[in-house]
């Protein structure tokens, strides 16, 4: 109550006792327990715990039970009270948690979970002041951490500290983090682990109870997302030169789930009108399959430039369709599909993802500055696109041919009209 401390820092020993053993607390006086430092390795209390004796015991009233609180469930399992027996005393038992912290390395991208990472490679720092200077100086045994096929990185120390790591080389596919990309963390003398800071939007999740072999041990997860390196498209004439005026459409392949193809939900007995862009189910689609416009690319406009990016496309089959030909060139009607694979490979494909393209006018070309880095190249040839079925161009050409024979059967009636009043 007054704030003093009974017998200054007690320090618990090898058998996990505190010396002394023994700590005699006054009738009727409440006392604060706090742990300054945990066991590395181990997750501390959470908060202090308060103590509560019971008033001093006098004739025909006995002995009332000592409380401790808080008695919340998130803090109840941190320790246990076991009331005094004629042979034992009082005994107030601390439960650290073991803990672990791990990385995963993943690319959140659109997915519903993010996927992770094999193959990135990091350095771990730890920060000490020395002289009023603080340095990241490397820990030893942790300068060449790379991501396994789950994306994780296990076991990293646990002893109170600053850190920071550096990412030395990011997964296939996806662009390094920059110079200022540190991703600096703190543990806490009593095992709380601060949320990551850096510019790569790297995220702490609390620790989770670990199941089967390890079960008990709590795990810190420090997720670091990667950006996929870009995809481009690109247009070129039939001798390669680049070639604006252009407009396309991008449409992924997804689970249909009830779903028409436009994506709009599907009532029974309804036919949904096919969105421009959308290309038609094909004979190798899955039944439970169905194409749907990426929003971001609903309209990819290269009025005015050759080359685009595609920027932050999660895996999967893609179609690009052409919707506008520059002047002067014939429409591209073939569709281009492509597929890109979990190592973020792009290659030209089927309908269904599979086998080979059709297009022959369509290739997949490698970046000469960044070989990770793939371009879609897709030529047009000069002429004017000849009017499509139904279209508005097929029902002017109709009219003037139905005009053109009017007027040459009527010339032909006149004609017969003139020879037989001769």
């Amino acid at each position: 109550e007054s704030g003093d401390r009974i017998g200054g820092n007690l320090v618990s020993g090898n058998d996990g006792l505190f010396d002394p053993e023994l700590i005699y607390l006054d009738y009727g006086r409440s006392y604060t327990l706090t742990e300054t430092r945990s066991p590395n390795g181990y997750i501390g209390l959470p908060q202090s715990l308060t103590i509560t004796m019971p008033t001093e015991p006098t004739q025909g009233v006995p002995e009332g039970p000592v409380t401790v609180s808080p008695a919340t469930e998130d803090i109840s399992a941190y320790y246990e009270l076991t009331q005094k027996t004629e042979t034992e005393p009082t005994t107030l038992t601390i439960k650290d948690r073991p803990y672990e912290l791990k990385v995963l390395k993943a690319d959140p991208a659109t997915e519903a979970e993010p996927v992770p990472l094999a193959g990135a490679v990091f350095k771990l720092y730890r920060y000490r002041t020395i002289n009023n200077v603080t340095q990241a100086e490397p820990v030893n045994g942790f300068t060449d951490l790379t991501t396994d096929q789950n994306g994780y990185i296990y076991h990293l120390p646990t002893e109170p500290g600053d850190y920071a790591l550096e990412e030395l080389k990011p997964p296939s596919g996806y662009k390094p983090l920059g110079e200022n990309d540190w991703i600096k963390f703190s543990i806490s003398s009593t095992g709380v682990i601060g949320q990551p800071t850096s510019h790569a939007g790297a995220t702490l999740t609390w620790p989770v109870e670990v199941t089967g072999d390890a079960a008990g041990l709590a795990a810190y997860t420090i997720m670091i997302p990667n950006t996929p390196l870009p995809l481009y498209l690109k247009k070129v004439d039939a001798s390669g030169e680049d070639l604006t005026g252009a407009k396309f459409s991008l449409s992924r392949l997804v689970a249909s789930a009830g779903t028409t193809e436009t994506g709009a939900p599907a009532g029974e007995g309804s036919s949904a009108p096919e969105a421009p862009g959308v290309p038609p189910a094909s004979d190798n689609q899955s039944a439970h399959q169905t194409w749907q416009i990426v929003d971001e690319y609903s309209e990819i406009d290269m009025t005015s430039t050759p080359k685009t990016e595609l920027t932050s496309l999660p895996k999967g089959v893609y179609c690009l369709t052409e919707t506008i030909a520059p002047k002067g060139y014939v429409i591209f009607e073939s569709k281009t599909y492509f597929r890109i694979s979990d190592d973020r490979s792009v290659t030209l494909t089927g309908d269904d993802g599979t086998g080979q393209n059709s297009n022959l006018s369509a290739r997949i070309e490698r970046d000469t500055g960044n070989n990770s880095v793939y371009i879609i190249t897709v030529t047009n040839t000069p002429g004017a696109s000849l009017p499509s079925a139904g279209g508005p161009g097929t029902k002017h050409l109709s009219l003037l041919g139905l005009m053109l024979t009017g007027i040459a059967g009527a010339g032909l009636v006149k004609r017969k009209k003139q020879r037989g009043s001769v």
